[in-house]
């Protein structure tokens, strides 16, 4: 009995303290449980087309402006699937969180990412109609000569495209962006037969002399030969008309810029071979030949200490757009020489991208991007004649042509597309896989439940995660890789991104960024700067990696000012950064950004390393916000 009274004065006990707690603390009878969260939620297809349908957001639109337009272009988020920018998003969204979060209490927030418009480069509009021309085989007589039928260019021409292309299309081609096609070959000509011989005459000796005379150290003559008749740079002597190789007074008294001295009779004939190619080139044979032809040339000359000892040397040259010299030490023996023989299994179609404009002729250019058109060849490959879904195929096509890209490298991929005409896009390596560059880009913004309403916080101006291998819009930048090193950042599924120079079981010098997009401060007051951390290995991860800011960055980061933001210091004065004893990652805490509120910025995370150590940095959850 005395039991059963115990439980039953416990009990009342009980009852009563927790009817205490709900009065004091809980409102008593007029509680209500409450439901507040924080939630992250990603906007799907699905969900544009029902905020383009929500009735109130139709009743929005329809009183921003009275002629509708603000309608129209609500409806455009349905088939676009991003807002036009952050603005329209705060306006629509709001009845989207109340009916997707309806369960939601006051002071919930939910954080949406979702898609805004990505404004193409300028350079894009110009890209609207590319025009195609191919040139024609009569054209290549400006590169290879008119005596020669070689109808395509090759390694040693292909420098000469521009040139090509400007003396067959100036002054017949409206402005505009042509993908012009062109001839190519792996394979130079074969020669079977000698071209052209020259036998040095005396107006050849005075030319070469006089070259010296121009060009070169006026103590390479005689002093007391006031017609320059023998020069000790070339040897020629336009007195008796014979190459001059009494190396032993060439050292004694011509050697005005201490190289004879050093070297032995061989070396010094070697050098001499090398300089007589040099005025062969430039004087001799542009005089025989102004408008050369492909082929090879052979010339020959008198050589000796003296006109006792003088010998038939000679040297031969290929022309190929310009003369290569190809029997280059001297000799007796006139070196076999052939006639142009030509392989048409071998070639195919290129195409470059060229601007013009005003008459003028240029290569088409674009900051960060490489131009590629696509050829017969990669149509042949993929086994179509049209790309109807590009941004399938052409990052299958360019893993195939580009197997060793690096991060963040970008085409600028032109293709004809559906309809059969011209059109591009931009195509970037996110270290795994290729992806076209839409139209669009990810936005994250912070929405509170303030009682009445969802109302928009501007108070994160960037957030990026990295998570599953993305580096969002955040670019990487190589400006120095040595050794063996191909990248140095990289985006990973758990880590965020990562920077290491240790390969190969070595350390390796380099110095590579990560680049954030431009983070807007106009409105900003008291901006901070977080993300979380983790490093180990190096030397001083100090004097390492560096976080930066700059307010004129434009695309090189070689080319801009940035400002060194330190990391934040404990009450001793210690950073608090990873010691590197783990892989644990820490928060940086708030980097104050207020120095830079009111401005446009760019963050650079830069990583350096040497020979001597190279540290394993890696960060992620970034976020740039006000500091309430």
């Amino acid at each position: 009995m005395k039991k059963i009274l115990y439980f039953l004065v416990c009990t009342l006990l009980l009852a009563s303290c927790e009817n205490y707690f709900i009065d004091q603390n809980l409102g008593g009878d007029e509680w209500t449980p409450t439901d507040v969260r924080t939630v992250s939620y990603t906007l799907i297809d699905a969900d544009y087309t029902a905020i383009t349908k929500d009735a109130a957001n139709i009743h929005i639109a329809l009183g921003l402006e009275k002629d509708s337009a603000a309608y129209y272009k609500l409806q455009l988020v349905d088939s676009l699937k991003y807002f036009e920018n952050d603005s329209v998003a705060a306006y629509y969204l709001p009845a989207f969180i109340a009916n997707k979060f309806a369960y939601l209490d006051a002071g919930s927030t939910v954080k949406v990412a979702f898609q805004i418009h990505n404004p193409a480069p300028e350079y894009m509009a110009l890209l609207d109609t590319i025009h195609t021309f191919n040139i024609a085989d009569e054209a290549y007589a400006n590169v290879w000569g008119t005596n020669v039928e070689v109808p395509y260019l090759t390694p040693a021409t292909e420098g000469k495209l521009l040139d090509l292309v400007k003396k067959s299309y100036t002054g017949t081609l409206a402005d505009g962006v042509y993908a012009i096609q062109y001839d190519y070959s792996d394979a130079e000509p074969a020669f079977a037969t000698a071209d052209e011989k020259i036998t040095l005459s005396h107006e050849d000796y005075v030319a070469l002399a006089k070259y010296v005379s121009d060009n070169k150290h006026s103590k390479y003559f005689e002093n007391k030969d006031k017609k320059h008749e023998i020069d000790f740079y070339l040897g020629s002597n336009s007195k008796q008309n014979y190459i001059n190789s009494n190396y032993a007074t060439w050292r004694k008294k011509y050697d005005p810029e201490q190289l004879y001295s050093a070297l032995s009779d061989e070396e010094l004939q070697a050098l001499h071979a090398e300089r007589l190619v040099e005025g062969f080139t430039q004087v001799v044979l542009p005089t025989y030949f102004p408008n050369p032809r492909m082929g090879v040339y052979t010339i020959s000359f008198l050589m000796g200490e003296d006109q006792s000892s003088l010998t038939r040397e000679s040297l031969t040259f290929m022309y190929a757009g310009e003369y290569k010299c190809t029997a280059c030490s001297f000799t007796d023996e006139e070196a076999t020489v052939v006639t142009p023989s030509i392989d048409t299994t071998s070639v195919g179609l290129r195409a470059e991208l060229f601007l013009v404009a005003n008459g003028q002729i240029e290569f088409f250019t674009a900051d960060g991007v490489s131009p590629l058109v696509l050829t017969p060849a990669d149509y042949q490959l993929l086994g179509v004649e049209v790309l109807d879904r590009p941004e399938r195929i052409i990052p299958k096509l360019l893993k195939n042509k580009f197997p060793f890209a690096s991060f963040g490298t970008t085409y600028l991929v032109v293709y004809r597309n559906a309809s059969k005409v011209l059109a591009a896009g931009r195509y970037s390596f996110n270290g795994t896989d290729w992806n076209v560059i839409k139209d669009s880009k990810q936005k994250i913004s912070t929405f509170l439940h303030t009682g009445s309403e969802w109302s928009a916080s501007t108070a994160v101006y960037l957030a990026e995660s990295f998570a599953n291998q993305s580096q969002g819009d955040f670019t990487i930048q190589n400006v120095l890789l040595t050794g063996p090193l191909s990248y140095v950042w990289q985006p990973t599924a758990i880590y965020g991104m990562k920077a290491s120079a240790y390969v190969g079981g070595a350390n390796n010098q380099s110095e590579a960024w990560v680049v954030s997009p431009y983070v807007d401060l106009l409105e900003a007051s008291k901006p901070v700067l977080v993300f979380e951390q983790a490093r180990k290995y190096g030397v001083d991860f100090l004097a390492e990696c560096f976080v930066m800011v700059s307010v004129n960055y434009e695309g090189d980061v070689t080319e801009c000012d940035w400002v060194h933001i330190p990391f934040n210091q404990d009450e001793n004065g210690n950073y608090i950064v990873p010691d590197g004893s783990s892989w644990d990652f820490m928060s940086t805490g708030n980097l104050d950004l207020s120095a830079f509120a009111g401005q446009k910025i760019t963050i650079g995370f830069k990583y350096t390393s040497s020979s001597a150590g190279s540290a394993t940095w890696e960060f992620k959850n970034l976020v740039v916000k006000e500091l309430k």
